[in-house]
């Protein structure tokens, strides 16, 4: 909440989850590790067949939106899917982690007047231009940097993506491309629908 004066009266607490120690050691846009590919293949393989994956992808370079949605589209990335989970940025030491932007809920919901609805990286651009520097006493009080944003805003390409409810399947193939550095399994539950009653 923000007082009269525009500053924040309290400060969410953000608590750390299952994605936090991968956001620790991303390394999106450092190009392919193999032995770090061997061993996500073997990780993915043990999956089974009755598991759906939540999976953070850590791309090998950084790739323009329009580019990586047309290579991912097998996986849920059509140009106008609104579920698009994206790095914006590497790693940003200062923060400990990447800089991170979802396009699910769209303009309306983060005050964005005339937004592109489909495109994460327009939306996060726009937003992070909304932003001035009175701005910055707040986002550094959520850990934020404006600087780094405005960075990352300018840069406009992603680093990485997280992608819900695949396969093991899925999962192998996306490891395969060459843009991809590395899959982490974040989370891994039974698929209703292909377990045994």
């Amino acid at each position: 909440m923000e007082n009269v004066l525009g500053d924040l009266t309290s400060v969410p607490s953000f608590p750390d989850t299952d994605m936090t120690r991968y956001l620790w050691g991303f390394a999106g846009g450092k190009g392919v590790d193999p032995a770090m590919r061997k061993a996500a293949e073997r990780e993915i393989g043990g999956l089974g067949k009755a598991v759906r994956a939540t999976a953070l992808v850590e791309l090998a370079r950084p790739v323009a939106e329009p580019e990586l949605v047309k290579e991912m589209k097998p996986y849920g990335f059509g140009p106008q899917d609104m579920d698009k989970y994206f790095f914006m940025s590497p790693l940003i030491p200062t923060m400990a982690k990447p800089v991170f932007w979802s396009a699910l809920g769209g303009c309306a919901e983060r005050g964005l007047d005339d937004c592109d609805e489909s495109s994460a990286t327009k939306q996060f651009q726009q937003w992070v231009g909304s932003l001035a520097d009175d701005d910055l006493h707040n986002l550094r009080r959520l850990g934020l940097d404006l600087k780094v944003l405005r960075d990352a805003a300018a840069d406009g390409h992603v680093y990485g993506f997280v992608v819900n409810w695949m396969t093991g399947e899925d999962l192998l193939s996306l490891l395969r491309k060459p843009d991809v550095r590395n899959v982490y399994i974040v989370e891994a539950v039974p698929d209703p629908d292909r377990v045994p009653h």
